[in-house]
């Protein structure tokens, strides 16, 4: 789905979304915060750098960013009439990556 060139901006954002929760999720699991590279690399904004600063918990960011990453995908998906049980799958594929990174956490934690 999204295959043609005029989906080429969104999927562009939705790889510079993935890079910037994996950066995020080494960023928690190192217990350190360097939000301005991700916007040095291109990847996050500096509105969205100071929406995600909002939270203190620095486990919840990469989470934020699939929250964002599956509106984006869901909005194109809609606007491009794609049949619900594609649009299903990709839910499903976003909930289970939030999934993933809330059982990092925990390991690490314990």
């Amino acid at each position: 789905e999204l295959r043609t060139r005029r989906w080429q901006d969104v999927r562009l954002g939705i790889v510079k979304y993935g890079m910037a929760s994996v950066e995020l999720l080494v960023q928690a699991a190192r217990e350190v915060e360097h939000l301005e590279e991700l916007v040095e690399l291109d990847l996050l904004t500096e509105s969205e750098v100071n929406f995600l600063q909002e939270y203190e918990i620095i486990w919840q960011r990469p989470m934020v960013i699939w929250a964002w990453m599956m509106h984006v995908i869901i909005d194109a998906m809609d606007h491009d009439k794609t049949p619900v049980p594609s649009r299903m799958a990709v839910i499903q594929q976003c909930l289970n990556a939030r999934d993933g990174m809330a059982n990092i956490n925990m390991f690490l934690d314990t």
